[in-house]
């Protein structure tokens, strides 16, 4: 069983791994969340919120009573005593493995919308998917950079420098750009961040489209978006889509118009 910890070096993990180790079938550390099936979290929901997925175990040790986790988060209480748990912990961790989802892939487009320039884009998503999408889209025209979320697109914004900007609507939560307090939103749910980038992008002088696939008939923001095609936003264009998919060049070729039309 491969698994992650966001603090190994913290005592409690320490101990408990140390105490698996010595059962029949004992535990690889991996240094990627991506390769593990499950991951201890110590008393930090933020840090939960960050690294969730829906396709692993997380055990979550932590000093007060949790609420709101999804099925696939144990949660331990660190007041109690843990060596009596450790068995049905792993055994938990074996039996609930939750099945891997099948992502929705994108078909390529036989004939891209092409734009007159070569720009240098970022484009935020939370699904790998989405992102491998919009790079093979638009990879080859143009100069792109991805981010994994809101906040780690906000970042790239302070070191590099784009022409526009293409971003996801809905994105988890993250301990940097919280939501909610803590004890308020579930780990599966998405907030809209989306347009907390549209007043974060357009400060920045840069245009930005907001491009979201969600269903409009149970996404209040993606219906909102019906009424609301353009804005703008600090004297810069935004333009919100939700009903062309995840094309990225249709909506980087509808901001490249808007913005020629706003310079005119």
């Amino acid at each position: 069983m491969k698994y992650f910890s966001s603090t190994p070096k913290d005592p409690v993990v320490l101990a408990l791994i140390q105490v698996i180790q010595l059962t029949d079938d004992p535990w690889e550390e991996t240094p990627t969340v991506e390769d593990a099936k499950i991951v201890f979290i110590i008393d930090d929901r933020a840090e939960l919120a960050r690294l969730y997925r829906k396709d692993r175990v997380f055990l979550f040790f932590s000093t007060r009573p949790e609420r709101n986790l999804p099925d696939n988060v144990k949660s331990i209480n660190l007041t109690g005593s843990m060596l009596g748990k450790i068995a049905n912990l792993i055994q938990y961790a074996k039996d609930f493995i939750p099945p891997v989802e099948v992502k929705k892939v994108h078909a390529m487009p036989e004939a891209p919308v092409k734009t007159r320039g070569r720009y240098r884009l970022l484009v935020i998503d939370d699904t790998p998917e989405n992102l491998a999408f919009a790079m093979a889209l638009l990879g080859q025209d143009h100069d792109v950079v991805t981010a994994a979320g809101f906040a780690e697109g906000m970042a790239l914004l302070k070191s590099q420098k784009f022409n526009f900007v293409l971003s996801d609507m809905q994105m988890p939560a993250n301990k940097h750009y919280p939501a909610l307090a803590n004890d308020a939103y579930r780990l599966d749910e998405t907030y809209a961040y989306g347009m907390l980038a549209v007043f974060e992008v357009t400060s920045l002088g840069i245009p930005i489209a907001i491009v979201t696939d969600a269903n409009h008939h149970g996404d209040w923001m993606a219906a909102a978006l019906d009424h609301l095609k353009k804005a703008e936003v600090n004297g810069q264009p935004a333009l919100f889509f939700n009903d062309i998919g995840k094309r990225w060049d249709k909506a980087l070729a509808a901001l490249e118009e808007a913005t020629d039309a706003s310079v005119n």
